[in-house]
């Protein structure tokens, strides 16, 4: 992980996350800092403008998630999506399926894919 910290590699990737207008939320689990093993689990939620489907504004909300292990960094996230933020009635990907992601810490880019979870 040379001298980047946790904290970095995640503004990093949420900074490289393909929807420019990320809002952070009060959610998180985890924490930055390695606990005893020297090991990092963090997860925060934040909230994005996705775009239109005829005329209705598109809201996305994304959980981040780092692990990091010695020199092992896995970060992902897991996104879904819904018409005017209507996260109950206007969820436009089926319930057992989410946008997910693997970010790449040396290309700095997502790979993304639509898939059940």
């Amino acid at each position: 992980m040379n001298d980047t910290t946790p904290k970095q590699l995640l503004l990093q990737a949420v900074a490289n996350f393909p929807y420019p207008d990320m809002q952070r939320t009060d959610f998180t689990a985890g924490s930055l800092e390695p606990d005893f093993e020297g090991v990092v689990n963090f997860c925060e939620k934040h909230t994005f403008y996705a775009g239109k489907i005829c005329h209705e504004r598109i809201e996305g909300c994304a959980w981040f998630v780092l692990h990091v292990e010695g020199q092992v960094i896995d970060l992902t996230m897991r996104a879904h999506f819904a018409r005017k933020g209507d996260w109950q009635n206007g969820q436009i990907l089926p319930d057992d399926e989410r946008l997910q992601g693997r970010y790449d810490v040396n290309t700095r880019q997502w790979t993304l894919e639509i898939a059940p979870y």
